[in-house]
């Protein structure tokens, strides 16, 4: 080809206008050649963005993964003293699990590792770390090289405690004595001696394993106080309370001694007129004596009549010695052996006073004076409580009896009345008394008697009343718990009354469980695991089962706005405080109107049932009734309730009282404690540290 072909055929196609220059100048089409310039490319950032996106979503459930893994161990853990135990490494792996899995999202999953466990130098006390890792195949990224991304985690928990207050409310009644494995029919709770295996054994050692884990999870500045309510027939808590809180006077079912005997003690006057008298006839000696005695009519009555009537009387005397009367000077026969007999009168008058003199002994209500009985004073250290003696009579061999003991019958009074045992002991010192001292349970105040619907408490059920503080009024007072004083008919066999032997019963085996007074309660207190320790040890299992009481004396005791609200509504470092009942118990309610009980003696005084005649109908129902409301109550002024039914069923109405998920069972000794001490563990903040 020539040089002017080869010009003519580049003119075709790269002249102005040949075909290069037309396509350079046409823009149609373009796009599928730019797609495909840019296909590489954009390959790559499309593949990075989808393999990405799968690896921060693995890398955010890892995370979460992590998270729960070592909360999981750091709750396996007692208190801040860690230890990295298989236990805690196979809760920590579980909950790893349940997060995430080795396949989830097409990833390789390598589980949580628990590290440095106790690492001082480096990290809080009490934290543990966890580390883990993913790792995620790509998609796309393989073209460039990247077969996979590997994501890791790592994560930390502490065991925090902020402000708490932690109120024990704890049954020890008499069943507490049996073992854990004993039903109704097998348990036998009336010995004085404590049981090897008895409930009440688990009982202490679940609370101060609480404590132990509670205790050693509160953090620096954070505070911890724990109170306790031990509880059966009533609480004791009469030492907790100002001494104007109690009543100073009550009345208690008892028995009085009725004076109403007449009888007519002589007053006797100045003697108006004295002579003598002879014979009329020579007299024996012997006759002589009958006649100075005027033959045994002596004194006569000279005016007025028999008793209680003023008298005028005559009064004879003589004196048979010879020379006397008898052979007085100028008498007819001086033998001696028969003379004139001489006899001295003396004549006076004389006034007497009606006075009565006991009776016999009765059974009913009467009012004793409780202000010195309910006095304590405190002394030593730590404090104890010395109460101050009170004399009072107790019946002769511990039985009844409408006459005996008999007081002297040289006791009178004016008019006819009734004295209690401890007016007539001090009144009559020829009576064998005893001096009995307040034990610090205590009856409570004014109720609504008979009532059934508690969805509302009656502003005059003063006795269901977590904050109203005492007035004046008795009504809103508590009364001593006096048992050494009550007698009350607990049987009643066709109309007629049996007497209940309770005061004389006192330390009887047999009679313990209807007179019971628990320990002491203690008011929330900064303490410690000995003190805690002492305190439990001495809890002692007697009495029937008032789940009421226990749980308004634990409402009261942690009320920030009641009795004790300036101890109770602010924490010395101005944060909120946590509060907390926990509530344990073996039994169902078991009221028994024949026990002196916090509500007195119910067949008499019927403060719960308040009924007519001799019945207590429905008394279980009534005071279930009243434990729901208190619980009602206490829940509403943001107190958390922790129910534990110990070897018995969770009941309708334990289950009712709790919170919201914080009703447990514990079924023996063993799961009592692990029960105790997951509690201590929701009760103290675990928290992710980072």
């Amino acid at each position: 080809m020539t040089a002017y072909h080869w010009r003519k055929l580049l003119g075709t196609y790269a002249g102005r206008d040949g075909f290069l220059a037309r396509l350079r100048r046409d823009q149609k089409g373009n796009t599928l050649a730019i797609m495909a310039a840019a296909l590489i490319p954009m390959i790559g950032m499309v593949g990075s963005a989808v393999d990405i996106s799968r690896a921060y979503l693995v890398k955010t459930r890892l995370q979460q993964a992590c998270d729960a893994g070592i909360l999981a161990a750091r709750r396996t853990m007692s208190g801040q003293s860690v230890t990295n135990d298989t236990n805690a490494k196979t809760q920590a792996t579980n909950f790893f699990n349940i997060n995430l899995k080795t396949g989830a999202y097409g990833a390789t999953v390598t589980p949580i590792t628990v590290v440095d466990v106790n690492d001082a130098a480096n990290h809080a006390t009490g934290t543990i770390d966890g580390t883990a890792s993913a790792t995620v195949p790509t998609t796309l990224m393989k073209i460039f090289g990247k077969a996979s991304l590997t994501m890791t985690a790592t994560c930390e928990a502490q065991l925090q405690v902020a402000n708490n207050d932690v109120m024990f409310v704890l049954d020890t009644t008499g069943s507490m004595n049996c073992a854990a494995s004993d039903t109704t029919a097998t348990c036998s709770d009336n010995g004085l001696v404590e049981k090897s295996n008895a409930r009440i054994k688990a009982l202490r050692s679940a609370v101060n394993s609480f404590y132990t884990t509670l205790n050693a999870a509160t953090t620096s500045g954070s505070q911890l106080r724990v109170g306790f309510v031990p509880y059966s027939t009533t609480v004791n808590v009469g030492y907790l309370l100002p001494s104007a809180y109690l009543v100073d006077t009550a009345n208690y079912q008892s028995r009085v001694a009725n004076f109403n005997t007449a009888v007519y003690v002589p007053t006797y006057g100045s003697p108006t007129s004295s002579g003598a008298d002879v014979s009329g006839s020579s007299l024996t000696q012997a006759a002589c004596a009958a006649y100075g005695q005027n033959n045994g009519t002596n004194p006569v009555v000279i005016s007025g009549g028999p008793p209680p009537a003023n008298t005028v009387t005559k009064l004879y005397t003589n004196d048979s010695t010879a020379g006397v009367d008898y052979g007085w000077s100028g008498a007819t026969d001086t033998s001696g052996t028969s003379q004139s007999c001489r006899r001295r009168w003396t004549q006076q008058n004389t006034t007497y006073t009606t006075r009565y003199q006991f009776t016999n002994w009765a059974i009913g209500s009467t009012n004793y004076a409780t202000s010195s009985f309910k006095t304590v004073t405190f002394s030593g250290s730590p404090a104890v409580a010395n109460p101050t003696p009170v004399r009072v009579i107790m019946a002769p061999g511990g039985s009844y009896s409408s006459s005996s003991p008999t007081p002297s019958s040289s006791l009178t009074y004016t008019s006819p009345t009734t004295v209690n045992e401890a007016q007539l002991a001090a009144a009559d010192n020829t009576l064998s008394a005893t001096s009995t001292q307040w034990g610090g349970c205590i009856e409570e105040r004014q109720t609504v008697a008979g009532q059934s619907d508690w969805s509302t408490i009656p502003t005059a059920a003063y006795d269901l009343s977590i904050d109203t503080l005492p007035t004046g009024n008795v009504a809103t007072q508590w009364r001593p718990w006096w048992p050494e004083i009550i007698w009350g008919f607990n049987t009643y066999t066709g109309g007629v009354a049996q007497v209940d032997t309770l005061a004389s019963q006192l330390g009887s085996a047999s009679m313990r469980n209807w007179y019971a007074c628990p320990s002491a309660a203690q008011k929330l207190t900064a303490t410690n695991a000995t003190d805690v320790a002492t305190y439990v040890s001495g809890l002692r299992a007697v009495g029937f089962t008032y789940h009421d009481i226990g749980m308004l004396w634990g409402a009261r005791l942690i009320s920030p706005t009641g009795l004790f609200s300036a101890e109770n509504t602010t924490a010395p470092n101005g944060k909120p405080i946590n509060r907390h009942i926990i509530f344990m118990t073996d039994g169902n309610m078991e009221p028994d109107a024949t026990s002196y009980n916090f509500a007195g003696h119910e067949y008499e005084d019927k403060r719960i049932s308040g009924v007519t005649g001799t019945g207590t109908p429905n008394l279980t129902t009534l005071h279930n009734n009243r434990f729901a409301a208190i619980c009602s109550a206490a829940k509403n002024m943001n107190v958390t309730i922790w129910v534990i039914a110990y070897a018995q069923t969770m009941t309708t109405q334990l289950q009712s009282c709790a919170s919201p998920g914080k009703a447990y069972y514990a079924n023996d000794d063993a799961s009592l404690t692990t029960v105790f001490n997951t509690i201590a563990s929701q009760i103290a903040e675990l928290r992710l540290s980072k």
